[in-house]
């Protein structure tokens, strides 16, 4: 009897052992918070809640809004039909933005977009053919092997640089997409 009494007093410890362990993995799976981003256009905005491509968004007190043109921004400057690029993450079902930077393309006549394979990269800038383009926090990295930290693992790469000049006649790269390698006769007409 007394045997009996401890296989199952063991048994009961073992099973709070695990279901302390099971219930601790949950919880710190729970705490990883993944970040992702999205670019597109505000089709509505109401309260503190903006859509963005068809889905909802929810801003917070503590969400960061940053524009490339202006020093200061906030949640009034976020306008029906303003590009956007959203960096969130999802609470449960709740999209919830920790960054919104404000992206003003439009209004500048100094933009232009170049095509062509990175040939070198140092720092924080690339080259395509011998044009330098400079990269900044508000670049946005589209593509899988952008997405990495380590810019000299994108040399090769085919991309389109969407890029603002500025007055001292350096490139600054805004957008750069990841492409498709073109074959060796369409790529002369793509390089500048």
């Amino acid at each position: 009897m007394l045997l009996s009494n401890r296989i199952t007093a063991i048994r009961a410890v073992k099973c709070i052992i695990i279901l302390l362990i099971i219930g601790t993995t949950s919880l710190i799976a729970q705490s990883v918070v993944e970040t992702i981003q999205v670019t597109g256009t505000i089709e509505d905005i109401s309260s503190n809640i903006i859509t963005v491509n068809g889905n909802k968004y929810f801003i917070r007190h503590n969400t960061k809004i940053c524009s490339q043109a202006y020093n200061q921004v906030n949640e009034h400057s976020l306008q029906k039909n303003s590009m956007v690029d959203l960096a969130y993450y999802r609470l449960g079902k709740i999209q919830v933005i920790s960054t919104i930077k404000l992206l003003d393309l439009v209004g500048s006549g100094n933009y232009k977009s170049f095509s062509g394979r990175i040939n070198r990269t140092q720092n924080k800038e690339i080259y395509i053919g011998r044009q330098k383009f400079s990269l900044d926090d508000f670049t946005i990295k589209i593509g899988l092997k952008l997405q990495k930290t380590d810019i000299e693992s994108w040399q090769n790469c085919f991309v389109t640089v969407t890029a603002l000049k500025n007055k001292a006649g350096e490139w600054t790269a805004e957008i750069i997409r990841e492409g498709i390698t073109p074959n060796p006769a369409q790529l002369a007409r793509f390089t500048e």
